[in-house]
Order: structure tokens, then sequence, then C-alpha cells
């Protein structure tokens, strides 16, 4: 069973400002996403687009596959998940969003991104 507070996670991207905000019902924990979980998925994320062949500094399915070492489908089925828009690229929004699904999500639907 899933603890009560993973369903009360949810993040926003504000478009005008680039920057994600934590709305979740837990002040402390959203803190700690803000200024900890945050900024280290946004590192991954330069790192992974800078050695990106894409020059939009996105990130392309080759690029996250090597990263993340995922076996075969499950890495492509985690990759179709993030890419929101299905371009072939993740964005920062795309990427941040899908690892804040895939890490602070309840085990019901970490399953349903795997087999649905």
């Amino acid at each position: 069973m899933s603890k009560p507070a993973e369903k009360d996670i949810k993040i926003n991207y504000d478009d005008e400002t680039m920057e994600f905000i934590d709305i979740s019902s837990d002040p402390e924990a959203a803190e700690f996403r803000k200024k900890v979980v945050i900024p280290y998925f946004k590192d991954i994320f330069k790192s992974l687009s800078e050695s990106c062949k894409d020059q939009e500094k996105n990130v392309d399915k080759v690029t996250f596959l090597q990263y993340t070492n995922l076996p075969g489908v499950l890495g492509d089925r985690i990759y179709a998940i993030l890419d929101e828009d299905e371009d072939g690229l993740l964005d920062v929004k795309e990427f941040i969003g899908g690892l804040f699904k895939i890490y602070f999500s309840s085990f019901e639907i970490k399953c349903q991104f795997v087999f649905d």
C-alpha cells in the first residue's frame, strides 16, 4: 500500500519563469523538493542535454537510454511516457516533470507507467 502523502504530491511548471512549483500539501517536503530534488534533476538534464547531439538543449532517446541503462522495452516505455509531445526529444519540462511522476508517485501509478 502506498504512503498517503504520495497522493498529495503535485508539481506545476510555470512557463513564464521556467520554474517548477511544488503544490503539495506537505510544505516541508515541498521545500525539500524545491531546494534539493528539482535542482538535482535540473543538473542531470543539463548534463544530458549538453552531451546530446541536439543543439536545442533537449535530451534525445539514445542519450536518455545510455544514461538510465534501462533494459530494452522498459527504457523505451519510460522514454515514451516522458516524451509527452511525442517529438522524440525531452525538454526540461518533460524530463523533470516525468522524473517527478516516476519518483514521487504511488506504486500503482508506477505500475500504470510500465504496463499501460
